[in-house]
């Protein structure tokens, strides 16, 4: 055996985007023979055959990367990589030449790029400059547990994300019979908003914490971003919305919201601002199938993440006629309505509202009733 002379650790969060570093296993992995390059199939089904891809937990000594196959250049690692993604596995580990494909320090980009909950990679080099990678990936327990639902597999499921799993049915079976489409999208991102209270993810002793994922939203009342973004996710899908999250940037700093899917077109929709942005006490849809031209006032995405075209008809305001200019006056009985006026003006013709402004309008809500 040859003794590895490099270990490194990294787990990447994306509440934080942290880097945790690691220390030595005491592991020396065989260093293996360079080989051809080999199919994403084959060199997953490798690895399959030493250890289960889908276990939570796994020691590093049992993989013997003597018998891990090469990867040699990007366009391998992608095709395993997109691979390892669609079969959901926990694990991945390969060997390059490459330095690059290694990712020590991308692993953070890569979690937030395919909106998984972290990914922390391992690398090893021996003494001829080998790399040996293994890659652990979390995956979001709402998004995982939606996954096996709907497959049969709830099996594979760990107790936390079958008690989420269940609370999420619970909620599901209280709603109206005959929901569907944009109607039903409302009754859940309501159920999301009203919830939990948004709080950042306590990130203490370099541990996940439950706020990241919808198992924190939906059963400890408490979730950040991720969390608000998983649950909405998790109860989408199980209700036959198509559903994805979209990370992006609010005030310089890393959010996470989703896109939902409704009569063949796509909307963004923030349950986390509905329920922040304007203060808990306040019943908000700014953020619900919002144009995107408004969303920019607060946040910024890459465009190649959106799937297709945003439909700007699906704004919540506009399309239940909530948006009024400073000439007009709203009809009794509206909680939450868009005003093209001045905030001071605002202010004064609607006494007992919250007013902040959005692009060209003022938001006003009365606080939310019990």
């Amino acid at each position: 055996m040859r003794a590895a002379r490099l270990c490194r650790g990294l787990a990447v969060c994306l509440a934080c985007c942290a880097l945790l570093s690691g220390c030595s296993m005491g592991y020396a992995p065989l260093s293996p023979t360079p080989a051809d390059p080999v199919s994403a199939q084959a060199a997953l089904d490798a690895l399959e055959r030493q250890v289960d891809l889908y276990a939570r937990e796994i020691r590093v000594e049992e993989i013997d990367f003597a018998r891990v196959p090469m990867i040699r250049d990007e366009e391998a690692f992608q095709a395993l990589w997109e691979l390892a993604l669609e079969r959901r596995v926990n694990r991945l580990a390969f060997v390059t030449e490459d330095e690059a494909l290694t990712l020590p320090e991308g692993g953070s980009a890569l979690a937030h790029q395919e909106g998984l909950q972290a990914v922390t990679p391992y690398v090893w080099q021996d003494e001829d400059g080998l790399y040996m990678v293994l890659y652990e990936i979390t995956h979001y327990e709402g998004e995982h547990a939606a996954y096996a639902y709907l497959n049969g597999e709830e099996d594979s499921l760990t107790q936390r994300e079958k008690r989420l799993l269940e609370r999420a049915l619970e909620l599901l079976d209280r709603l109206d019979e005959g929901l569907e489409g944009y109607e039903l999208l409302v009754c859940l991102h309501d159920l999301v908003r009203d919830a939990a209270s948004y709080a950042p993810a306590d990130l203490s002793e370099n541990r996940l914490s439950g706020q990241t994922s919808a198992y924190g939203l939906l059963l400890e009342g408490r979730a950040n971003c991720q969390g608000y973004a998983d649950a909405l996710q998790l109860l989408c899908l199980l209700s036959g919305l198509p559903c994805r999250k979209i990370t992006g940037e609010v005030d310089g700093g890393p959010h996470v919201w989703n896109l939902v899917q409704v009569d063949g077109a796509w909307m963004h929709v923030d349950a986390t601002f509905d329920d922040s942005f304007f203060g808990e006490e306040l019943r908000a849809y700014v953020f619900l199938g919002t144009p995107e031209w408004l969303l920019a006032q607060t946040h910024s995405w890459a465009v190649e993440d959106v799937p297709g075209a945003v439909d700007e008809g699906l704004f919540y305001y506009a399309r239940n006629g909530l948006i009024f200019s400073a000439e007009e006056r709203p009809p009794e009985g509206c909680v939450t309505f868009l005003y093209e006026g001045g905030a001071e003006q605002a202010a004064q013709a609607f006494p007992g509202y919250a007013c902040r402004e959005i692009g060209p309008y003022q938001v006003l809500s009365l606080p939310q009733t019990s």
